[in-house]
């Protein structure tokens, strides 16, 4: 960096044959532009950190964003008003591609199962449907219960440290990147083994924020370098408070639990 150049330049001009002052205003100037510009940044400090941010969060909303590989087939982008609040509940309304698809999910009430009103022609409707049921999972990569950013940390570290110990995983970071707008530190996990290896992805491209340290996107790639699943957090307030009225479907005719099979997903 051509400010750096410049001021190690510094040290070999004197005052008076004293030059002890200018190394002193060197260093101060070296740390002046370590402290603006930032220094190089350990990913793995980077990616170990979100685990202690998240641990300051009780609830959250976002506009969340998923595409996933389904069988083969990339799906088209989901756009979801989100909403999160521990120990376990979530809120998600469609905006994208099925406006008024809504779906909550409280630990613990209704029998642990989905409260679902499926939008489109059927919005009077609602109905209770098992989380892990085939309708349920059919075009989804995760249950319910596998939603939401503290099972996000989950995954990738779990994926981290496990390659990390055998060496068929590293990470690295790809500099300063951005999302919604907000700094961010862009960091990569490459796996070196085969896919019978049982890791989830070939490649995964992290998005942590400088701010509150938590993933705010992911993108996943297979053993085809195809693009597997991609998750983005816009919008995101941390512990707005929500109230019980949050995470509850508007009053419409209430259908029978289903509870019926389908194909398993791809």
């Amino acid at each position: 960096m051509r400010i750096v150049r410049r001021l190690k330049a510094l040290k070999t001009y004197r005052v008076n044959g004293e030059p002890r002052l200018l190394i002193i205003t060197w260093l101060g100037l070296l740390c002046w532009v370590s402290t603006v510009f930032g220094g190089p940044i350990n990913p793995h400090d980077v990616i170990l950190r979100m685990e202690s941010a998240y641990q300051n969060v009780t609830d959250y909303t976002a506009l969340f964003l998923k595409r996933e590989r389904i069988r083969g087939t990339l799906q088209p982008l989901e756009k979801i008003e989100f909403r999160f609040q521990l120990p376990f509940k979530v809120y998600m309304a469609w905006q994208e591609p099925h406006p008024g698809r809504m779906i909550v999910y409280v630990e613990g009430e209704n029998n642990n199962k989905m409260q679902v009103n499926p939008g489109g022609l059927l919005q009077m409707l609602r109905f209770s449907l098992d989380p892990s049921s085939g309708l349920a999972t059919r075009d989804n990569h995760q249950t319910i219960r596998q939603a939401g950013l503290g099972n996000l940390i989950d995954l990738i570290l779990s994926q981290y440290r496990r390659g990390s110990k055998t060496g068929q995983i590293t990470l690295r970071s790809l500099g300063d990147g951005e999302v919604d707008g907000r700094p961010a530190d862009h960091l990569s996990l490459l796996c070196h083994a085969d896919e019978a290896a049982g890791y989830y992805a070939k490649r995964a491209d992290i998005w942590i924020d400088k701010a509150h340290h938590l993933p705010t996107r992911l993108l996943v790639y297979d053993w085809n370098k195809q693009l597997y699943a991609h998750y983005e957090y816009r919008r995101l307030k941390l512990n707005p408070g929500l109230g019980p009225e949050a995470f509850k479907l508007p009053a419409v005719k209430v259908l029978p639990s289903i509870s019926a099979e389908s194909d398993d997903k791809g």
